[in-house]
């Protein structure tokens, strides 16, 4: 599944969001967001993201290492998005570059969004906490 939103961004520098999701043979689903993650393309991420892919309960790891920008709002929706999926039975994990995780870190959403360095790492972690339950 690949999705594109394009958004009127306010400068020419803004990079529009793309949401591209691959089923794992690790049992993970891995969506990957590039681009903007601002005030102006967040609501179609949370949209896109709440009606196509958290059909039912899973495993998922949101990959935010081709984010070029990260606002307050897509933090919030990223928050959100993942305490659905728990409400629902599922798992998340998000990974991000250095700047995504410096951003998580500093506003204190590295444990609630369960903030891994590696797409490998977050599986890991995932799989360690069915291990537990």
């Amino acid at each position: 599944m690949s999705h594109r939103f394009n958004h009127s961004p306010a400068t020419s520098s803004m990079s529009p969001l793309l949401v591209t999701s691959e089923h794992t043979s690790y049992g993970a689903t891995v969506v990957r967001i590039t681009g903007d993650v601002d005030i102006a393309s967040v609501s179609s991420l949370r949209s896109q993201l709440e009606s196509d892919l958290f059909l039912s309960d899973g495993v998922y790891v949101f990959d935010l290492t081709a984010v070029s920008f990260l606002g307050s709002a897509g933090i919030r929706a990223l928050a959100d998005i993942t305490t659905l999926l728990r409400k629902r039975g599922g798992h998340s994990a998000v990974v991000g570059n250095p700047s995504v995780r410096h951003i998580l870190c500093a506003v204190g959403f590295d444990e609630e969004l369960n903030l891994q360095r590696t797409v490998a790492d977050a599986v890991l972690s995932l799989s360690q906490s069915f291990v537990r339950t």
